[in-house]
Order: C-alpha cells, then structure tokens, then sequence
C-alpha cells in the first residue's frame, strides 16, 4: 500500500515554498526561516499549540 502524505512530496513543497516566497516580496529570506514558514502552511492547526518566549510576545 503507498501511502501519500504532501510533508514527504517533492513537488507540493516546492510549490509551498514559491507560494511563501511570492507572498513575502521582500529580501531573501534564511532557510530556516522558509523551513518553519513551510510547516505551519502545512499544519496550520499547530499554531495554537506554539508558544513563543516572553522576549517575543
């Protein structure tokens, strides 16, 4: 049985990262950056389980 899931698709993360870097327009972004950007496009419901340090809210 093959299972399909788009976090392991070549192609549909290609595609998530041009959609990100079109709708940033501005200077080149880390790697890093475009990595966690790409997750929560993914896993948008992961955005209420995030919490940030109390130097970034």
């Amino acid at each position: 049985m093959i299972l399909y899931h788009p976090l392991t698709d070549a192609y549909h993360n290609l595609y998530r990262n041009l959609v990100i870097l079109q709708s940033l327009k501005s200077d080149p972004i880390e790697s890093d950056r475009l990595l966690i950007y790409n997750y929560f496009f993914l896993f948008p419901q992961e955005l209420r389980r995030t919490t940030l340090p109390n130097e970034y809210k």
